[in-house]
């Protein structure tokens, strides 16, 4: 990144360090800290390089802005308010801003000098860099440092240092920073012409009670079992952008933020490439997800009247594609960091979907077979899957932990458990000899084996997790 006109203000920075200190003597205090407001800073006043008429803070991450990506981390954090400086005098043209994201209140500030008014002392301030893709886990770990004053950095000579805006000869910004009102409310009277946030960053790190917290030693693992290796490493977002080129390394860099672990055979091996394969496309789309999620259940519920009426084998190709997409869309909202407004509802739905789609092949069996076993089969899958679910459930309420991921072996069975989409490509084959009877003995064998197995590895995981915790 471009840093040639970081010019040295040796006087500016003695005042400033000078007044910080002697001030926030004064005023952080323990009854001030707990009454402080989370306020955001974010700035929309660097030109792109491809289209100067318009600021970095407008390119597309996701379907979204970087501007927009930012807000919604800060309000994810608690944020009250967030001030965006804008540029009008220089001609910018800004992007879209929404008055309010989900009870934060979002306000345009045109000149520097107005944050004075706009902050208290006393107020937390959150700053993310403009135009930088900005992984959640670094403002997450900035805002909860406990120090006044915290800055996310990377070593200088790392991957991703050395893109960035070096600060010392050790370190380079990572583009979240955590400080005072006071601090940005000093800095805005005295700034001039100089640059807002660029100032900013360099006077946060000149101050001697600032902590650099080193983004490279942040444990991006997926680990959650209290004594298992980790699953994996999740690296961190981050990327600097200017142009609209730059667009596509961020939709390639979100894609891969996608991997999932601890899932079924049907997921990891055709649900998951599916899923990145139209991803990048989807990404620059920007659906409503609540008409998405609608658009989904509807496949589903068409699904279940098609067997319903006779045609199994079209309904299962449906069933199998409403499997697939199912996580699209709540896959889309976790990127954007968007909360869909009916998720529970959605989770609940789909479960209805599932079970009903089961009554309905059990119907149909029975209509054709003449026999009415089918029915009594039905309801002991959905019984075993129910029963599986809900162990998985009391165990993440008394150890934190899935069960699925506990132990190394638990996650090497994981592979093999059964699930809904797991149950429908095992039907496949029995489709294609329409032996519709003999593929719902075999999914019910198979989703007691299931529960059966998930009820062994309770007993025996919860009675480990009793065991370290008798021992701490």
């Amino acid at each position: 990144m471009n840093t040639s006109w970081f010019a040295p203000r040796v006087k500016l920075a003695i005042v400033l360090t000078r007044q910080q200190s002697s001030h926030d003597d004064q005023i952080f205090n323990e009854s001030i800290w707990r009454n402080m407001a989370l306020i955001g800073v974010l700035c929309a006043v660097h030109p792109r390089s491809d289209l100067p008429a318009h600021p970095k803070a407008g390119l597309q991450a996701g379907g979204i802005s970087l501007l927009m990506r930012g807000l919604r981390q800060l309000q994810t954090l608690g944020a009250t308010k967030a001030l965006v400086l804008i540029e009008k005098e220089g001609g910018l043209i800004q992007p879209a801003l929404p008055s309010k994201w989900r009870g934060m209140d979002i306000i345009p500030v045109i000149r520097a000098i107005d944050l004075v008014t706009r902050l208290d002392d006393a107020d937390e301030i959150i700053m993310i860099e403009e135009g930088v893709l900005v992984d959640a886990r670094l403002v997450s770990h900035a805002r909860m440092h406990p120090a006044r004053q915290a800055m996310m950095v990377w070593e200088a000579t790392s991957k991703n240092g050395v893109r960035a805006s070096r600060i010392d000869p050790t370190y380079s910004f990572a583009s979240v920073l955590k400080t005072s009102g006071n601090m940005v409310r000093t800095i805005a009277k005295g700034l001039g012409d100089w640059d807002m946030e660029q100032t900013l960053i360099r006077q946060v790190a000149a101050q001697v009670d600032t902590a650099l917290v080193v983004a490279n030693d942040i444990n991006t693992y997926d680990a959650t079992a209290l004594h298992a290796v980790p699953l994996h490493a999740v690296p961190l977002l981050w990327q600097p952008v200017s142009s609209a080129a730059d667009e596509e390394v961020i939709a390639d860099d979100l894609i891969a933020s996608l991997h999932k672990t601890g899932q079924d055979w049907s997921t990891t091996f055709i649900h998951a490439p599916f899923e990145k394969f139209v991803m990048k496309g989807l990404l620059k789309q920007n659906f409503n997800m609540d008409y998405c999620a609608g658009a989904i259940l509807g496949l589903g519920i068409i699904s279940v009247c098609l067997v319903a009426v006779g045609w199994p084998r079209l309904a299962l190709v449906l069933a199998i594609g409403f499997g697939m997409v199912t996580g699209i869309q709540q896959t889309i909202a976790r990127l954007r960091i968007q909360i869909i407004n009916w998720h529970k509802g959605f989770e609940i739905a789909v479960n209805i979907i599932a079970v009903s789609w089961c009554l309905a092949l059990a119907y149909y069996v029975a209509k054709n077979s003449g026999t009415t076993t089918s029915w009594a089969i039905a309801v002991i899958i959905i019984i075993v899957s129910t029963s599986k679910g809900f162990l998985d459930k009391i165990f993440k309420e008394l150890t934190g932990n899935r069960l699925s991921v506990f132990s190394p072996l638990d996650r090497q069975m994981k592979l093999f458990e059964g699930t809904c989409t797991v149950y429908l490509w095992c039907l496949i084959p029995f489709a294609i000899g329409a032996f519709w009877y003999w593929g719902i003995i075999f999914v019910a064998i198979y989703a007691t084996l299931t529960f059966f197995w998930a009820q062994f590895r309770f007993l025996v995981n919860f009675r480990e997790f009793l065991r370290v915790q008798s021992e701490k």
